[in-house]
Parts: C-alpha cells; sequence; structure tokens
C-alpha cells in the first residue's frame, strides 16, 4: 500500500490527475496503471484491511479517481 500510495502521490502531483494510463510503468518499475486496475476491480490493498475506509477516502479525494 505505501509503495502504490507514493507513486499515486507522485503520478498526481505530475499529471493532475489519478487517471492512470493501464501500461504506465513509473521510475521504481511499479506498474502503476497495473495497480489502479487492480483496485478498482479487485479491491487489492483495500479488501479486509483494518483502515479499509481510510484508504478509500484517500482515493476518493485523488482528482478524477473512479472506482
Amino acid at each position: 500500500w505505501q509503495e502504490f500510495r507514493i507513486a499515486m502521490g507522485a503520478y498526481v502531483a505530475e499529471q493532475g490527475t489519478a487517471n492512470v494510463p493501464f501500461n504506465y510503468i513509473d521510475s521504481n518499475g511499479l506498474k502503476l496503471g497495473v495497480a489502479v486496475m487492480n483496485v478498482r476491480k479487485q479491491g487489492i490493498y483495500l479488501k479486509n484491511k483494518p483502515d479499509e475506509g481510510e484508504r478509500r477516502t484517500w482515493l476518493e479525494s485523488l482528482p478524477d479517481w473512479r472506482w
């Protein structure tokens, strides 16, 4: 989650949107586009986490975030 959150923060800071293209890979090699898809469709980083609500709130605060 932490690596994903940092990468999303950097992407949003640079691009101004959380709408990450599927094939986007960040400078650390994280397949961020794939990770975003997995969060949206499968709940990766969210399901069964004690802070799921906080994580969802953070994601929903990102510009252009869509489930």
